[in-house]
């Protein structure tokens, strides 16, 4: 799949199940991962000492440790679940065949080349 169609970060999650708050998930490859998409690594960096509030209600202070493992899942996944839910269920075969478990297996860039 073309990062041009679907960003590195977001073939990470849907195709490999890996998020930014695994600790596989190198954070120099998030950082790179969200730049390839569009993001500004000094934007996402402005959080740094506000207040967030995320989907389940909670809030913290963002923190350098913080920003890339609770943010960043926050901001750029858990607010398209709906989405990403349908296009898992369809790469699942309905729950049928676990793709992402098999994908898991290979780094990103052999994946992207399948």
């Amino acid at each position: 799949i073309s990062s041009l169609a679907l960003p590195p970060l977001y073939q990470n999650w849907l195709l490999r199940d890996c998020s930014p708050k695994d600790e596989d998930y190198d954070n120099k490859d998030v950082l790179k991962h969200l730049s390839d998409g569009g993001t500004i690594e000094k934007a996402l960096y402005s959080y740094l000492g506000e207040t967030f509030e995320f989907e389940d209600g909670s809030t913290e202070i963002v923190t350098k440790q913080s920003i890339l493992t609770r943010v960043v899942p926050e901001i750029y996944l858990h607010s398209r679940r709906n989405a990403f839910e349908a296009i898992q269920e369809g790469l699942t075969l309905d729950g049928d065949y676990s793709l992402r478990e098999f994908l898991r297996s290979f780094p990103l860039e052999a994946v992207q080349k399948v």
